[in-house]
């Protein structure tokens, strides 16, 4: 569409490079740079590397294939984070490529459009009432993509959202107000696109042509519609004020997030989930857009919708596992009962996706730095369990899928090559709470979603503030203030490398000590310091680079049942980690953590990148 792009030049990812012996626990970093691998690694060389969107471990061979959907934007925008967490370059060649594709697909309205032509798996799958349709034209009518003279589309539903934010993580980065630019042109098209109702916004259900107009009292989508049409939009346009303070982003944000909250029978008062267009409810459609409603709330300083999205997260978390972070893909609706704070309760099925908990863990973590909670604990058990396992970290298990007898040719839009390798590091699409898969392996929405939520767990480990350095969660993390080693779940115990000085060290002690306890001990360069408690967190005191900090605190096993996706489980948690389940998963049974259950920690060499460069997210 626009061949006359303005050049540009992606800075290289400095940082600081060094080898370090650390526990053999969870590291977010590492699990950073396998997802790199997740992100470049599934994408088509013959077609500007677009990601291919779905992954079929079942097939005989396993394939990877393309479809009408558009999950690439998520990949852009996790991307450059993880790049910033791991400083892997590992396929670097792939984002030049993404965002001068993103460049030559701005259309003359300032819309990001995607092409028809020369992807012949663009139409494929798309039902008479489905995304992308209705297509709204030039003249403000409405056709079908299948029309032969639709050649380029725009729609709401990912693509432009997330091409926001992906823009503006790369203003951060290199400061060129072209990337601004163009997003303030989105924005502007955003709002003439609207149909204002004056106190709240919305679009109709489809895509635009270049220059399409809407019919101004066209239907109002209800239900996963109305999240589709315009709640993917919040975050980006949120993301657009926040960087730029321009304030047509924010007040269009508002009238979405009225829209959804009150006119789009998505949520009711109290923030539940519903869907006035189906019978069946779709966990992350609600989730995410609770989670782009925060982000405005906190830039908008709106209390109201703080405390809605609090309500939201409340209810989503009591129809899922708090003990692993499994929340179901779909819900239904099932009477209530006098126990449940809700008038309604809702049945899960058996399968989740990585989506969810990655919506619930980010929820987790912005409302508790919003000030709105302290769901620091939800966030470090779903970290530690179901978001964790649900991350292809090895592959020699996919060849042991049952395949069927007969294997199956590959079409046009599909491929076998290197199937498995080049998903290393991608995220599960369809998890029971024990199997890494029960369905076909990866639908990539949950690797953009995912890879992204690596980067909020790993940027609030630890934050420093005047003078403050605050330990959030106890797991692994290299960082300019301070290396944070965890001996969890191996030990009650975790070090603290001090590199920058510090008026006040704070760290979270984990939920399973009672606050004030005197179980809690610390030493600092091996000699006691006395510790006061302030809510969880113990102060420390000051500390001076150089100095290590030791924390301990008993940790141990205990053993739960419970009902997960429909199955009644027993598990052995130790600290907040599942190192036993039962029964075992099929395909690829999860928590193979057997070592964990030792007393003694494993350590190993690694080598710990800290990146220059800083983007709160």
């Amino acid at each position: 569409m626009n061949e006359d792009y303005p050049p540009f030049e992606i800075p290289n990812y400095q940082g600081d490079v060094y080898e370090a012996w650390v526990p053999d626990t969870l590291d977010l970093a590492e699990r950073a740079d396998l997802a790199v691998n997740g992100l470049t690694g599934p994408t088509d060389p013959n077609a500007d590397y677009e990601v291919y969107w779905q992954v079929n471990f079942f097939r005989d061979p396993p394939i990877m294939f393309h479809d009408v959907d558009d999950v690439q934007p998520k990949f852009m925008e996790a991307l450059p984070l993880l790049r910033i967490m791991s400083g892997s370059a590992h396929n670097n060649h792939v984002d030049p490529v993404w965002m001068s594709t993103l460049l030559r697909s701005v259309g003359p309205d300032g819309l990001i459009y995607m092409p028809l032509i020369g992807r012949p798996w663009a139409k494929l799958y798309v039902g008479p009432d489905g995304y992308p349709n209705p297509v709204w034209t030039g003249d403000g009518e409405k056709t079908d993509v299948n029309d032969k003279a639709v050649v380029q589309i725009a729609h709401n539903w990912v693509a432009t959202g997330r091409l926001m934010s992906a823009m503006l993580i790369y203003y951060l980065r290199d400061k060129n107000t072209m990337w601004t630019d163009l997003v303030k042109g989105v924005v502007d098209r955003l709002a003439d696109l609207a149909i204002d109702k004056g106190d709240f916004a919305y679009y109709p259900e489809g895509s635009f042509e270049p220059n399409a107009t809407v019919d101004r009292n066209a239907v109002v989508p209800l239900g996963v519609k109305a999240g589709l049409a315009g709640g993917r939009l919040i975050q980006g346009l949120t993301h657009c004020y926040r960087v730029t303070g321009y304030l047509p982003a924010l007040k269009l944000a508002g009238k979405i997030v009225v829209y959804l909250k009150d006119h789009g029978g998505f949520f009711d008062k109290e923030a539940r989930f519903i869907d006035a267009s189906r019978d069946v409810i779709h966990f992350h459609d609600h989730a995410i857009d609770l989670l782009f409603m925060l982000e405005y709330a906190i830039a908008a300083e709106d209390k109201e919708v703080l405390n809605f999205v609090k309500k939201g997260y409340e209810f989503g978390r009591c129809n899922g596992s708090t003990s692993v972070g499994f929340f179901p893909e779909l819900l239904e609706e099932v009477p209530g009962n006098s126990t449940n704070p809700y008038p309604k309760v809702h049945r899960g099925c058996l399968a989740s996706e990585t989506c969810e908990v990655a919506d619930m863990i980010a929820l987790a973590l912005k409302l508790t730095n919003a000030g709105i909670g302290d769901y620091w604990d939800d966030a470090d058990r779903w970290i530690r369990n179901q978001f964790a396992e649900n991350q292809l970290t090895r592959i020699d298990w996919v060849e042991r899928i049952p395949k069927p007898q007969k294997a199956t040719p590959t079409e046009f839009y599909e491929t076998a090559d290197r199937v498995a390798e080049r998903n290393l590091g991608a995220f599960a699409g369809w998890p029971s709470a024990n199997d890494w898969t029960i369905l076909a392996g990866i639908q990539h929405c949950c690797t953009g979603n995912g890879a992204r939520t690596l980067y909020y767990a790993w940027e609030n480990i630890v934050h420093f503030e005047g003078g403050v350095l605050r330990v959030n969660l106890l797991l692994n993390r290299a960082s300019p203030w301070a290396d944070i080693d965890s001996h969890i779940p191996y030990e009650g115990k975790v070090d603290v490398k001090i590199k920058q000085e510090c008026k006040s060290l704070l760290v979270r002690i984990p939920e399973w000590i009672e606050t004030g306890s005197d179980q809690v001990t610390c030493t600092v360069n091996h000699k006691t310091r006395e510790i006061a408690w302030k809510n969880r967190y113990i102060d420390v005191g000051p500390a001076n680079p150089k100095d290590k900090v030791a924390v301990a605190f008993p940790i141990q096993e205990r053993t739960v049942t419970e009902m997960i996706g429909n199955v009644l489980y027993t598990l052995i948690i130790k600290g907040n980690e599942v190192v036993f389940i039962n029964p075992p998963g099929i395909n690829h049974p999860l928590y193979q953590r057997t070592h964990y259950r030792e007393d003694s920690t494993r350590w190993r060499k690694i080598n710990r990148f800290i990146s220059h460069e800083q983007i709160t997210w």
